[in-house]
């Protein structure tokens, strides 16, 4: 089937999106293995509510692991995700920790599509690789890290049971004006 001049020019600039990406790993990259692509798991018990996820891809050396979140142009650094409630790389830390055992040293967003290639998150001090210096930490700050995203999310939860989430439009990113349009009551 023919493409159209629209859909080629996008798979196009997805190639060469990729290819920017590849480069760069392969020239600064933590020279980790990748183990896990698209690894899904259930019941990361946080705060008696079970969560569940698919964790773009997982690298490991030895025992220890860097989480991988591809995303668009958007990425976090982690040192506001506790202010900013962008917390879903360091769930994916604390799954991979929790459920394949492996010591956690980076919980990373990667960009695709930017000039900057450079992950945004946080990694540890030892781990190889070009990242943003304020997203370079050692471990007692990565643990602290995850252990605030833990309790962002044992909030979020109590708030859901207690039904006392509510639209946050102004902050929210959402198509529709909700970050939470599975659960919103506004919609």
């Amino acid at each position: 089937a023919a493409r159209t001049l629209p859909a080629r020019a996008a798979a196009r600039a997805l190639e060469v999106d990729l290819e920017r990406y590849i480069r760069h790993e392969c020239a600064t990259g933590a020279g980790y293995e990748p183990v896990q692509l698209e690894w899904s798991f259930d019941n990361l018990m946080i705060d008696g509510v079970a969560v569940s996820g698919r964790v773009d891809r997982v690298d490991t050396r030895g025992r220890s692991a860097i989480v991988r979140d591809y995303k668009g142009k958007t990425v976090h650094p982690g040192a506001k995700w506790a202010e900013d409630g962008k917390i879903q790389a360091a769930l994916y830390a604390l799954a991979v920790r929790e459920q394949l055992g492996l010591n956690v040293v980076g919980a990373l967003y990667q960009p695709i599509g930017t000039a900057d290639q450079r992950p945004r998150g946080i990694v540890r001090d030892d781990v190889p690789g070009r990242y943003v210096n304020g997203d370079v930490s050692d471990r007692a700050t990565l643990d602290e890290r995850l252990d605030q995203s833990r309790a962002i999310a044992a909030r979020a939860a109590a708030d859901l049971r207690a039904a006392r989430i509510t639209p946050c439009p102004d902050r929210c990113g959402y198509q529709g004006g909700c970050a939470h349009p599975g659960i919103c009551r506004a919609l």
